[in-house]
């Protein structure tokens, strides 16, 4: 991992912990961009400039189009906000105990719906092999003394989810509040399910954020107000103080 954060552009002090700029207050991961990396693109618009952004895609051909803007996504990330506010990490994620090539399936004409997993509903351009990690290999590097936790994950990696999660068991504790994708239908041999997400967030203390369980505000705090999300999310119990003290923006869509 640390080869391939010093390819991304991201610098590393003596101790092999990423550098953060001072002027970092909040730290975002947004993992499965497309083609335009339009999630991140739309924090990056919306949210103070005290927020940082790493960047998770595999597919070559969307990791291209984010840094060339070549996307019919509405919204796409400013050329200067790449190596600055938002660092793009061109790997796939998963629960692998070290460095693996992986086969990732390109899909044609949208490339956003491209997985590990290989589509039942949408047609294959190609196969690569990719480089594969887990989020607990990128969190070893990260100076959580500086940085207490992570504010947002959103996870959007078409069936495959599950597997990003469970890669992330040593450091879950760390995140406040992560949004996923529950999709287990449209991709072979996808375990996606919403009980499954379920069983592993409720296992670290997390809590599924209803809009409507008003109890959450009551543990959590009034922050609540500023998350807005589509697909299913979770809220970590054990930093509720940090999160009710902290204007967390968990906004997610699409």
């Amino acid at each position: 991992m640390r080869e391939l954060l010093i390819k991304s552009g991201i610098e590393l002090d003596e101790n092999g912990f990423i550098r953060i700029p001072s002027w970092v207050k909040r730290v975002k991961l947004d993992i499965g961009l497309s083609d335009g990396a339009p999630q991140s693109a739309r924090w990056l618009e919306t949210e103070p400039d005290d927020l940082l952004i790493f960047g998770f895609e595999p597919n070559h051909n969307n990791t291209k189009a984010i840094r060339t803007r070549d996307s019919s996504w509405p919204v796409t990330i400013h050329p200067k906000h790449l190596g600055t506010r938002f660092h793009l990490i061109e790997c796939a994620l998963s629960d692998v105990a070290e460095k693996t090539m992986t086969p990732f399936y390109y899909t044609a004409n949208d490339s956003g719906c491209s997985s590990l997993l290989q589509p039942k509903e949408f047609p294959v351009a190609e196969v690569v092999n990719v480089e594969t990690w887990s989020l607990n290999h990128f969190f070893r590097h990260f100076p959580f003394h500086q940085i207490p936790y992570i504010d947002f994950i959103k996870t959007d990696c078409q069936g495959a989810d599950l597997q990003v999660i469970k890669g992330c068991d040593h450091f879950l504790n760390k995140v406040a509040i992560f949004t996923c994708e529950a999709d287990d239908t449209r991709y072979l041999e996808s375990l996606n399910t919403i009980e499954a997400l379920k069983g592993i967030f409720s296992a670290h203390d997390f809590i599924e954020y209803k809009p409507y369980m008003k109890n959450l505000s009551k543990l959590i705090g009034p922050r609540l107000k500023y998350i807005h999300t589509e697909d299913p999310t979770f809220i970590n119990s054990k930093l509720r103080k940090e999160i009710a003290a902290h204007k967390i923006r968990a906004y997610q869509e699409g």
